[in-house]
């Protein structure tokens, strides 16, 4: 095991069981004053997962991104998996604002403000400084190469999905930089402080980050970001409606703050977010649930006809 030198929980305990999601099962420790989350993986690559994740935040919680803290990482052959994680105060947004945030329009533009300043800031970080080694970056035909047999084995037929392929294949960029890729970034993944919405206390969900091209997450951010009810990824995934709501950044807008606020070549950010919108077919196709699967055909169909204007050789099906 691993202890870090941030003091730990001593005093009589009571444990809490949150909801679980599918890689990993979450549970509160209090002793009435101080809170902790402890995880427990499902499986052995989810229980990788948390190793590395648990490095990588050891890393971070020395920059200005704000994190929550590893304290305890118990990991060997013998014992089951777990680590112990501080838990952060602030208001976590999934499918509407807590009550304890005005449902106002200004407070949902303060949330985009934030979600935008601190995705610039991650994307902003050197990976050797958090331990990571760039070369490790996966090159973009391998990385989509990945998504398409993933989409080949669900069996799925969705030929807007099809089109969306051979035209990313057709236009594959040089990568914008090399940078930390969080892997799931949106409203949900963050913490908001009660007293200021626009300011971030936590960036969570880092099960999947890794070293690779950072405009994969604003593909993805864009892909999953609503602008209209009737979405089809609204259909799958409710909770992404909310940012349809009076005062929430437009896509354009959210592409616009974030290109304010980094250096690296945004020429090509049009192909990442068909990137990102290959990635949700591919889930919702893997998911194979009824609203998952009726979602398939019409993202792919929204990607194409987005992907029409990108104004990207091969991209746009020129």
């Amino acid at each position: 095991s691993r202890l870090a030198a941030r003091g730990t929980p001593c005093d009589p305990l009571s444990i809490t069981s949150t909801t679980a999601s599918s890689t990993r099962q979450r549970h509160v420790i209090t002793d009435g004053t101080s809170s902790w989350i402890l995880r427990q993986p499902f499986g052995s690559t989810a229980r990788d997962r948390l190793v590395d994740e648990d490095d990588l935040l050891m890393h971070l919680a020395e920059s200005s991104l704000p994190v929550p803290v590893p304290l305890l990482l118990a990991d060997s052959s013998t014992l089951e998996t777990y680590d112990v994680v501080t838990q952060v105060a602030g208001h976590r947004i999934r499918d509407r604002l807590p009550a304890a945030l005005p449902r106002t329009p200004s407070t949902r533009h303060d949330l985009s403000a934030g979600l935008v300043d601190v995705l610039a800031r991650l994307h902003g970080i050197d990976p050797r400084e958090v331990g990571l080694n760039p070369e490790a970056a996966t090159p973009l035909p391998a990385l989509l190469a990945g998504w398409e047999r993933r989409f080949e084995a669900t069996g799925a037929v969705a030929p807007s999905v099809g089109i969306l392929r051979d035209r990313l294949n057709a236009s594959i960029p040089p990568l914008s930089t090399v940078g930390i890729v969080h892997g799931a970034f949106h409203l949900s993944s963050l913490l908001f402080l009660p007293e200021d919405p626009r300011k971030v206390t936590a960036v969570l969900g880092w099960e999947f980050a890794g070293v690779g091209d950072p405009l994969a997450d604003l593909g993805l951010l864009l892909a999953l970001w609503a602008e209209d009810l009737d979405e089809a990824v609204t259909t799958w995934l409710p909770w992404t409606a909310l940012t349809a709501d009076d005062g929430f950044f437009s896509r354009s807008t959210v592409t616009h703050e974030y290109m304010q606020k980094v250096r690296h070549d945004l020429r090509h950010f049009e192909w990442y977010v068909g990137l990102g919108y290959l990635r949700l077919a591919v889930i919702a196709a893997e998911t194979a649930s009824p609203e998952s699967r009726a979602a398939v055909e019409p993202m792919g169909a929204q990607a194409v006809e987005r992907a029409g204007h990108s104004g990207i050789a091969g991209l746009s099906g020129d």
